[in-house]
């Protein structure tokens, strides 16, 4: 009887570690994803290459929301990578400072699939591909109804609901504590997303 107990609770003991470790190689967050819009048309979406990365899926829609699983009027796959990036282009896309892409990504690592949904990425300026000297500041072109803001931003200008800082974070140590206080009236303004890296 006690053979049995101590098989039962072996067994059990490697059932937990298994599921463990099992989690712990298949937890994976995936990349941020860099929007570039340009003008005239065209419109290019890139996550960074990692490891093991072997397709990147893009599915969106402008100004309407998508579902889980649904085919975007913007769709892609791509299964490798270029120049470090996984990089989804449309080169008929037209869109204007203001307009809303609904989206979400799926991604294969090492045989598994990660998806990253509801999500929404809004225009606030377009690059000139061809020229990226036009506008200054990196070929980003001043949209034609810029609303000023009292934010101030080197080297240029900012408009209100413009990206003015993205990072992913990937140099910040792992394990790291990072405060998260967002004042109230803020808050309750502008929507901010954090997503926490695992730790595991």
């Amino acid at each position: 009887m006690a053979a049995g107990k101590a098989r039962s609770v072996l067994s059990l003991s490697l059932s937990v570690f298994l599921l463990q470790l099992a989690y712990a190689q298949n937890s994976f967050s995936i990349p941020s994803v860099r929007f570039e819009v340009f003008r005239p048309k065209g419109l290019r979406v890139s996550i960074p290459d990692v490891p093991n990365l072997t397709l990147f899926v893009f599915q969106g829609n402008v100004n309407r929301d998508i579902n889980t699983n649904a085919v975007g009027t913007l769709k892609g796959e791509v299964t490798k990578s270029t120049g470090g990036r996984w990089v989804y282009e449309n080169s008929d896309v037209e869109l204007k400072v203001g307009d809303v892409i609904s989206y979400y990504v799926f991604v294969s690592v090492n045989r598994v699939g990660y998806m990253e949904d509801n999500m929404r990425y809004i225009v606030g300026g377009l690059v000139d591909r061809f020229n990226p000297d036009v506008g200054g500041g990196g070929g980003t072109v001043d949209p034609p109804d810029c609303t000023p803001t009292v934010t101030k931003v080197r080297g240029g200008k900012a408009c209100a609901g413009q990206t003015i800082f993205e990072d992913d974070f990937s140099h910040a140590k792992r394990g790291s504590v990072a405060d998260r206080a967002i004042p109230a009236d803020v808050a309750s303004r502008i929507p901010i997303r954090v997503i926490p890296k695992s730790t595991s």
